[in-house]
C-alpha cells in the first residue's frame, strides 16, 4: 500500500537545476516480472518528481530490479521509507539507496528545467500571477499619475 505523497516544501529541499546525483537514486529489487516501466513511474512518482526509471529485466531470473532517480534526495528518502517491503503484485520489494556511481555533471537541459518548474512551482499559474501583479502595479502607477495630474489642475478622478 502506498502512503501520502510528500512535497519538497514539506522537506525544505532546494533544487539547483543541475543533473541529479546518485544521492537521489534508489535501487529497487525483487520486482515481479509483470511490473512495467509505467507501473514503476506511477508507484514511485508518488514521492517526488522522477528524473528517470531504468528497469532491468533479466529473463533468467524470477524477479527484476530497477533504479529510480529523483530530482531531489528528499523524494528518495520518502520512497525508501514508504515502499521498502511494500507488496507489488503479490511480491514484497526491497528499496534502498543506490550505490554511488558516476554522476552526470552539469546543468539540466532546458526541457528538464521546465519539467521541474512546472511540477514544483506550477509555472503557468505562477506566470499568470506575476502578469496579474504587474497589471495591478501598472494600474496603480497610472492611477497615481492620473490623480496627481488631476489634483494639479484642481479636479478629481471619476473613479473615486
Amino acid at each position: 500500500k502506498h502512503h501520502k505523497k510528500r512535497t519538497m516544501q514539506e522537506e525544505g529541499e532546494v533544487l539547483l537545476f543541475r543533473n541529479p546525483t546518485s544521492a537521489s537514486a534508489v535501487f529497487v529489487s525483487n520486482i515481479e516480472q509483470n511490473i512495467t516501466h509505467a507501473d514503476l513511474c506511477e508507484i514511485f512518482g508518488e514521492y517526488g518528481l522522477i528524473f528517470e526509471v531504468v528497469l532491468f529485466k533479466v529473463e533468467t531470473k524470477t524477479y527484476n530490479f530497477c533504479i529510480v532517480r529523483y530530482y531531489c534526495k528528499a523524494a528518495a528518502v520518502a520512497a525508501i521509507k514508504y515502499t521498502n517491503g511494500a507488496v507489488l503484485n503479490g511480491v514484497p520489494c526491497r528499496v534502498h539507496f543506490a550505490k554511488p556511481g558516476k554522476d552526470r555533471d552539469g546543468e539540466l537541459p532546458l526541457n528538464r528545467s521546465m519539467e521541474l518548474i512546472n511540477s514544483y512551482l506550477g509555472f503557468n499559474q505562477w506566470c499568470t500571477s506575476l502578469l496579474q501583479l504587474n497589471e495591478v502595479l501598472a494600474e496603480d502607477i497610472m492611477n497615481t499619475d492620473l490623480d496627481r495630474d488631476l489634483k494639479e489642475k484642481g479636479l478629481q478622478s471619476r473613479s473615486r
